[in-house]
């Protein structure tokens, strides 16, 4: 190959030959920066004008009316090799190297005055955030300020991820709002995703804190309950609460929990309910939330002590759950009602919850507190004893805690437990933070024939 100096190409004797190239992106942006700053890279062609590379920056003189363009001429007996090796050989410039063209384009613009933020953002000066930004082939100022600050609150590893592709932008972003040393954390954490996405960089983020507090909660001990406290959460199973917090037979209104889901604890579920049985008064109420794939199963369970009565939906909007073996993505979970006995008189209650959004930041498992919050107050009387015997993060016990309500609760996860009697703690130590109230939206029914 024999490269000679630069001249310049009447544009219409160039042959265009056949282009791997699909997409030309937006070539008048691009006649828009060579009209400003003019041809900073000549095409290239062969001695009898067949164009080997340069195509994008061809259209753009064409769309200036350009009658010439410069070219070096390439003496190649392959195009196509030279179209390869001109291409292969190119480095993209990384999304940091492109904010700071973007700077650079801004300050040079404005002879170097950024004297406010403001300044930077407006949409009504020469050239925009926006304008730079999609020269610089960030697509636009969003793009521009995720990778910004990426760049102004990333730690050293993450920018270098997203420079190299290994964190997309918005994922990028949103491990750069995390603290820098759960940024370090979870880049060393590697995730089910080929390519990270902002929602596995979240469920990650989310892993490092839970597993976090756990160890810091773990430090610390299980808080020894009187009987005279109000709320109480204890560290044993179920099948020893009622010994352990003295739980006197048909003594509580309620039991709402959340059981597991797995087949695992399906075993035990036999014993939950004849604990049930024992300890609710006569109509008192079992409410639990169940998972579908067991769900025959639970219920088939639960109806051999206690008698079933209906089914709440609890609903969610956004990223549905998983279920590989049915290829499902679920949006809702039942939460099932059963009696002891004869089901007394209520005031009417909805049987669909809308949660506006998850609530995981103390438990895995953990369900929105409004939603708790709905369902003591359906299924209870101030003053009345709720029981749960797999508190978690003792959702149920802190709503009975601003609802009025008596509570007893477990669970065999020391730090879970640990964690749950802080957050009712701290919930005591704001008293400016109200239950919820009803919402005046929800449909309350019309009249129909009792079949029960």
């Amino acid at each position: 190959m024999n490269v000679r100096r630069i001249v310049e190409v009447e544009i219409t004797e160039i042959k265009i030959t056949k282009s791997f190239r699909k997409d030309m992106g937006d070539i008048e942006a691009l006649a828009r920066d060579i009209d400003e700053v003019g041809l900073l890279q000549p095409i290239g062609v062969t001695s009898d004008n067949r164009l080997i590379f340069g195509e994008r920056r061809l259209r753009a003189y064409k769309v200036l009316g350009r009658t010439a363009i410069p070219a070096r001429i390439i003496e190649l007996d392959n195009i196509l090799l030279g179209k390869f090796s001109e291409n292969f050989s190119r480095k993209d410039y990384t999304v940091s190297e492109r904010v700071a063209i973007v700077e650079a384009m801004r300050s040079f613009k404005h002879g170097g005055d950024r004297r406010s933020k403001q300044n930077c953002k407006s949409d009504d000066e020469n050239v925009t955030v926006d304008d730079a930004a999609k020269r610089a082939g960030l697509g636009g100022k969003d793009s521009y300020f995720r990778a910004k600050s990426v760049i102004d609150k990333g730690v050293p590893e993450l920018v270098e991820a997203m420079d190299s592709g290994r964190l997309s932008l918005s994922a990028a972003a949103k491990m750069a709002e995390a603290k820098p040393e759960e940024q370090a954390e979870c880049l060393t954490t590697r995730l089910d995703e080929d390519r990270w996405t902002a929602n596995g960089v979240d469920r990650a983020l989310q892993k490092i804190r839970n597993a976090n507090d756990r160890r810091d909660a773990l430090n610390k001990s299980v808080e020894v309950t009187g009987d005279e406290d109000a709320v109480r959460i204890y560290h044993c199973p179920f099948q020893e609460l009622e010994r352990t917090a003295n739980v006197e037979p048909g003594s509580a209104s309620l039991i709402c929990t959340d059981i597991p889901y797995g087949k695992d604890f399906l075993p035990e579920l036999k014993d939950l309910v004849q604990f049930a049985e024992r300890v609710l008064v006569p109509g008192g109420l079992f409410v639990t939330y169940s998972g579908q794939y067991w769900l025959p199963r639970v219920m088939q369970t639960l109806g051999e002590h206690l008698t079933y009565r209906w089914t709440l939906a609890s609903v969610w909007d956004g990223k549905g759950t998983v279920v590989h073996p049915r290829q499902a993505l679920s949006k809702w979970k039942p939460v099932l009602v059963y009696s002891k006995g004869d089901w007394l008189p209520r005031g009417f209650w909805p049987d669909l919850m809308r949660v506006r959004s998850q609530e995981k930041q103390d438990h895995k498992w953990q369900q929105p507190l409004e939603e708790a919050e709905r369902l003591v107050s359906y299924f209870s009387k101030p003053g009345a004893l709720v029981i749960d015997g797999c508190s978690g993060s003792c959702t149920i016990g802190l709503a009975c805690q601003n609802l009025g309500r008596h509570f007893v609760g477990c669970d065999i996860d020391e730090a879970a437990v640990i964690k749950g009697q802080e957050r009712l703690r701290q919930a005591r130590e704001k008293p400016d933070v109200l239950p919820m109230k009803p919402d005046s939206s929800e449909d309350q029914g019309t009249d129909v024939a009792d079949s029960a």
